[in-house]
């Protein structure tokens, strides 16, 4: 594809380097991830939902390591399941 091809493409999906749909300006900490409400199909929805499908594994990950060691580390585990439980209430399903 060419240049100018590719540079339109951006611009329809972008205004003023932001997601016309979402609003997000793609860059984390400015605009993380779990602020894009994932409804476009442009570059930044494209490159969140990646990181999010990354940070998930990465959480499976972690959890099973805590899982299996949460005897070792009673206090530790004790803190994971609360940040878990205060993160998992506030999802409106």
């Amino acid at each position: 594809m060419p240049k100018e091809e590719k540079e339109q493409l951006w611009n329809n999906e972008l205004e003023n380097g932001k997601c016309k749909v979402c609003g997000a300006c793609g860059i984390d900490p400015c605009c993380p991830p779990s602020d894009c409400n994932m409804t476009g199909n442009n570059r930044h929805c494209k490159y969140y939902l990646e990181q999010l499908n990354k940070s998930y594994i990465f959480y499976q990950k972690i959890y099973g390591l805590m899982y299996e060691n949460q005897k070792e580390y009673p206090e530790l585990w004790c803190d994971m399941q609360e940040i878990f439980t205060d993160i998992f209430l506030t999802i409106d399903i």
